[in-house]
């Protein structure tokens, strides 16, 4: 009995290091915000974004990230834009290599738009401005 007090008193700190150090892992992070998101809400200077007709999908790989708005009964693409981006903490900049949208004729293209974001199981939340425009979106992971 004493051995075994003796084992989980050595084991147990060294699984909740190894735990700990594999959540706050910034790998572990940037893997977190890889995949398909689907916008479910935004909102735009605090005034809820009308979604109805439309369909907002961010992709997110290791080094780019792609995002497109279409009109979802035309089939039709609105807007769309890609690039490279940077997550470090919760700071995640976007660095825009094409942006095929028009936001208050501002051009984005080679500039960096920086976002603070957090993940919670299967939902991205995103907040920042761009332009003269503050944004707080909510994206659920669809792959």
């Amino acid at each position: 009995m004493k051995r075994l007090l003796i084992c989980i008193a050595v084991v147990a700190p060294a699984l909740s290091a190894l735990a700990w150090g594999t959540f706050s892992d910034p790998a572990t992070k940037r893997a977190q915000l890889i995949g398909t998101w689907q916008l479910v809400s935004a909102y735009h200077n605090g005034e809820p974004e009308m979604l109805a007709g439309k369909t907002e999908v961010k992709m997110i790989s290791s080094r780019r990230f792609m995002w497109m708005e279409y009109d979802s009964a035309k089939n039709k693409t609105l807007q769309s834009g890609f690039g490279t981006y940077v997550f470090a903490g919760s700071s995640y900049t976007e660095h825009i290599e094409l942006l095929d949208a028009q936001i208050h004729g501002t051009p984005f293209v080679g500039k960096d738009l920086t976002f603070t974001v957090k993940i919670e199981g299967d939902t991205l939340f995103q907040t920042g401005s761009v332009a003269q425009i503050k944004l707080s979106e909510t994206w659920k992971r669809i792959e």
